[in-house]
């Protein structure tokens, strides 16, 4: 993942009509990107709400080939915080 600064929109913003979505990229590159940064996100809130503390455990309950990729998603999430 290339060092892209991502941006939380608050509640307020998005029921006040201040925020909207962008297009998605065109790039494939950045589509996988954006979607692996998902992933993380996705991860991370999932642990902190089933007081988890290993990506296994929100991964294991996923088919094979999707785990594998989710798993790697998450990883490069990781690294880019780290």
């Amino acid at each position: 993942m290339s060092n892209t600064k991502f941006t939380n929109t608050t509640y307020r913003e998005w029921e006040t009509g201040k925020y909207k979505l962008g297009p998605i990229p065109e790039s494939s590159e950045k589509q996988i990107e954006l979607l692996e940064h998902a992933i993380y996100e996705m991860f991370e809130w999932l642990m902190e709400e089933l007081d988890y503390d290993n990506p296994g455990s929100v991964s294991d309950r996923l088919s094979d080939q999707v785990n594998k990729i989710a798993h790697r998603a998450y990883e490069r999430g990781c690294e880019l915080k780290g």
